[in-house]
């Protein structure tokens, strides 16, 4: 479009030339007499145009002479036409821009020589789309015409169209809009001002309706008759410009009047339907996230519903479960008669299936909420396999199957596990098995693979079998779903919640192994478990079973037991008294810390969940009243449904020395309570295995290895927490959170393998 004005422009542009004339020494000499000529430039010619400066086209000539002359022009700005005109009469002024001689002729007659033309024109119509196509000066008598104030046009429509309703405005985009919104009927302009301007701000409102043949556009200046001299020194100076510098002269005035930015309102009104279209789309974007934002509020809100049923489920049904169980673990170590005996049977065996039932769901929940990270710890995989087959004894006699337990490569060594996964994951599989066998056998099978990885992993085998009724083919797909059930109405009759199976496909997976099922219709069903795992030092159990009983009649010493549930602190002040311990109960944390002192107690057994606070709280401040007295160090034992690396954690910070789940097992509580190695008192072998374990993750991070480094480092920490080394175990765990970030802070990395190395 500029490119098409331009040349329109250049095409009615006369004077331009490139031809330099010879010095004149009659021009120079009259120069040098008259260095200064006043111009009159009135709003029409000279005005700013809003947003852009001062660039009417007669400026810019002017100025381009004014270069090749040498003259300097003065500008004199008028309020109108008729002010320029007088000025130039009366001698105030040398020149006077015209742009109709029409204008000039009534108005100066004979009184003026007119120059060279720098420009020919039209004055155009201007009108509403909605109106008539062609429009002549004749038809708007009676009507309303916007233009340019201050100009020649006020003047020639005063004279020539009396009856037209004169509108002058100050700009030329004011003139256009009060056409557009009907303030004015029609307007009259330059074609080079108009015409870009209407095509690009207006194409859709307004159109050239036609032009005015009786004020054409002439652009010139105007001498004083008595100055010939001057004028053909403006001529001259007209004739020496080039090609170049009109070029540029006309880019500039289209800089000014075409480019011009538009006005909010010109942009809303030729962009009606983009710009609703796109307030459309943001409102139904900003409802969107609106939406989405109040779904994640009542997704967040029913997450921590959720979580605290899981809270109020472990804690107060769990205590009473407990209680249940281990009071009837109590009283079967008692002599009974065969009828006590059998109504005792019963009764453990159901304890332990409600037990169980209640530990599917939570542990499920908890799964979906929380997650888990492994606790590896060094494992007797047998030992555990003999432990849950020795759980379901009771039911597996029931039915008079028979019982394997399989090495098919020889003896297992002691492992690095997650112990208690594993046995959650057996007993599942074992009990299901259990289950679904009506003959036969059930059994377990354990082996380690001899493939190993370069970082010393192999995988640990584990095959639960039976000679069972079998899955149909078209179940065993869903079989690991929550809540699944493999045979409908069978399930229903034998009961389960659908969760035991779900729950060992997620354990395994957390534990980065793999779960198999082969199932055959009266056959049977084997499900195979793989885990990757370490071999690590054996360690000696602290007690077995025929020494859990105390001979002795004088107690072994005093416990504080600091438990607010009534029937937890029964149970549990039973079995202290049945491994030798004398037991001072209080109910909340307050009354610990007053009955307290330094050597009083060997033990303090501490729920974690009290009404007034939490048992790392007391820990703390019982461990601080302790070294103020400088008494014997007491052993402190946490108590608590909670579990994970956090609480263990915390239990830590605050002095605990051994953390214990619900319920308490009578060995589990012996072996707390038994005075535990110091660091200082750590054998050879572990130092030994320590020492390989840390040479090993600075090999994995010199090599960049941080999948190497955190196999050690799980390794290490595994054989800490089995040799009550919690310092270290802690440095282990903050190393293994640091593995976890990118990029790695190989500085605190390096400062706690140091540490760990200098407790060695």
């Amino acid at each position: 479009m500029r490119r098409w004005i331009a040349l329109f422009l250049l095409a009615f542009v006369v004077t331009a030339g490139a031809a330099t004339d010879p010095p004149d020494p009659v021009r120079e000499r009259w120069v040098a007499q008259h260095p200064v000529l006043r111009i009159a430039i009135d709003p029409q010619q000279g005005a700013e145009i809003r947003g852009g400066e001062a660039n009417p086209l007669v400026s810019q000539y002017l100025a381009l002479v004014e270069a090749h002359t040498g003259v300097h022009f003065e500008t004199v700005h008028t309020r109108s036409w008729e002010e320029s005109v007088k000025a130039f009469t009366e001698h105030r002024v040398d020149l006077l821009p015209s742009t109709s001689d029409r204008m000039v002729v009534a108005d100066l007659g004979d009184r003026a020589l007119l120059s060279a033309p720098f420009y020919v024109g039209r004055t155009l119509i201007v009108t509403r789309t909605v109106g008539p196509a062609k429009v002549e000066m004749r038809d708007l008598d009676g009507h309303t015409v916007a233009f340019k104030g201050g100009g020649a046009y006020e003047s020639w429509l005063k004279r020539e169209h009396p009856l037209v309703t004169r509108l002058p405005l100050d700009d030329i985009h004011e003139v256009l809009a009060a056409v557009e919104s009907g303030i004015a009927d029609a307007a009259v302009g330059m074609d080079v001002a108009y015409h870009p301007i209407v095509r690009r701000d207006y194409a859709s409102s307004l159109r050239i309706a036609g032009d005015v043949p009786e004020i054409p556009v002439t652009v010139r200046v105007v001498v004083q008759r008595d100055e010939p001299e001057l004028l053909e020194m403006l001529d001259g100076g007209m004739r020496r410009i080039t090609a170049d510098e009109n070029e540029a002269v006309i880019e500039r005035w289209l800089e000014t009047a075409y480019l011009r930015a538009p006005t909010l309102s010109q942009v809303v009104s030729v962009y009606q339907v983009e710009i609703a279209l796109g307030g459309a789309l943001v409102l139904a974007l900003i409802f969107a996230l609106w939406q989405m934002r109040r779904a994640q509020l009542a997704s967040r809100r029913g997450e921590q519903q959720k979580t605290m049923l899981l809270a109020v489920m472990s804690h107060e049904v769990r205590n009473a479960v407990n209680a249940v169980v281990s009071s009837i673990d109590l009283m079967a170590r008692q002599p009974l008669e065969g009828p006590q005996r059998d109504l005792m049977a019963i009764a453990q065996a159901s304890g332990r299936n409600l037990r169980t039932l209640l530990k599917s769901a939570l542990d499920y929940t908890r799964s979906e909420v929380q997650g888990f990270t492994p606790d590896l710890v060094s494992c007797d995989a047998l030992a555990v396999a003999r432990q849950v087959i020795e759980s379901q004894r009771p039911a597996i006699e029931a039915k008079d199957l028979k019982i394997r337990l399989d090495l098919p490569m020889g003896p297992l060594p002691w492992l690095l596990l997650d112990e208690t996964r594993l046995r959650q994951v057996l007993e599942n599989l074992l009990a299901n098995a259990v289950k679904y066998t009506q003959h036969g056998h059930v059994g377990i099978a354990l082996w380690q693979g001899t493939e190993e990885t370069a970082d010393g992993v192999r995988r640990l085998v584990i095959d639960v079998f039976d000679t069972g009724i079998g899955v149909p083919v078209d179940r065993q797909r869903e079989l690991f779903r929550a809540f699944a059930q493999s045979h409908g109405p069978l399930d229903t009759r034998l009961g389960g919640t659908g969760l035991g199976l779900a729950i060992c496909r997620d354990i395994v997976t957390h534990l980065g192994g793999r779960l198999d099922l082969t199932s055959e219709l009266g056959v049977g069903t084997a499900v195979r478990i793989e885990l990757p795992t370490s071999l690590v030092p054996a360690v000696t159990t602290v007690a077995d079973d025929d020494a859990l009983g105390v001979t002795k009649d004088e107690p072994i010493g005093t416990v504080l037991l600091v438990e607010d549930h009534p029937a937890n602190r029964q149970i549990i002040t039973a079995q202290l008294k049945f491994i030798g311990y004398a037991t001072q109960s209080v109910d909340h944390g307050q009354a610990a810390i007053d009955v307290f002192e330094a050597g009083r107690f060997v033990g303090v057994l501490l729920d974690c969940e009290l009404p007034d606070m939490q048992g790392y709280d007391i820990a703390a401040e019982l461990r601080a009243r302790e070294r103020s007295a400088g008494g014997p160090r007491t052993r402190f034992i946490a108590i608590s449904a909670n579990h994970g690396e956090a609480h263990i954690r915390r239990c830590e910070e605050s002095g605990i020395d051994t953390v214990l789940g619900k319920p308490l097992s009578l060995e589990g509580l012996k072996a707390a309570l038994v005075a535990p190695r110091t660091e200082s008192e750590i054998d050879a072998t572990f130092i030994k295995e320590c020492l390989a374990d840390l040479a090993a993750i600075r090999a994995a991070l010199a090599a960049a290895d941080l999948t190497r480094a955190a196999h050690f480092s799980h390794r290490l920490k595994g054989g800490a927490l089995v040799w009550g080394a919690t310092s270290i175990a802690a440095d282990i765990d903050r190393i293994e959170q640091a593995l976890a970030v990118e990029p790695l802070d190989s500085a605190v990395v390096e400062r706690l393998l140091d540490a760990i190395a200098a407790r060695l």
